[in-house]
């Protein structure tokens, strides 16, 4: 692994938008870092729900976790943040070809009936998947 991959912050989508996430992006703010790079930056969120997106995506652009969206630490405050790619369902997310080119890691943070068939499609696909729970029941 190049030193460049080593420092380069790794490209996570996350599939579920639910109360949890929350939670488990305020966790992936607080991971360690060095003085310019983070360990994740968040391309894309995933969930039917426009107002759960809208959400996460606000906490996400505030200034303890806007690191999230840029990859980088910035003591900047007019740096500019882009707001993640939104998306209805992982077919659509699986299809873009701006989230093809950077391949995400995918996080499933939805109903447990729901993770087989949404990791066995993002595994599918390449990616690669993590989830808080057992794939199988």
């Amino acid at each position: 692994m190049s030193d460049e991959q080593k420092m380069s912050p790794r490209p996570l989508a996350i599939i579920g938008c639910g109360q949890i996430v929350t939670h488990h992006c305020t966790a992936l703010a607080a991971l360690p870092r060095d003085r310019s790079t983070c360990a994740f930056r968040i391309v894309a969120l995933c969930d039917p729900s426009p107002d759960r997106r809208r959400a996460i995506s606000e906490q996400l652009q505030q200034p303890s976790s806007s690191h999230l969206l840029h990859g980088k630490v910035t003591d900047d405050e007019s740096a500019t943040v882009r707001p993640p790619a939104e998306f209805t369902c992982l077919e659509d997310l699986l299809a873009d070809p701006d989230i093809a080119k950077v391949k995400p890691a995918v996080f499933v943070s939805v109903p447990h009936d729901l993770h087989v068939r949404l990791a066995t499609q993002a595994l599918d696909a390449g990616l690669d998947v993590v989830m808080e729970k057992p794939l199988a029941p």
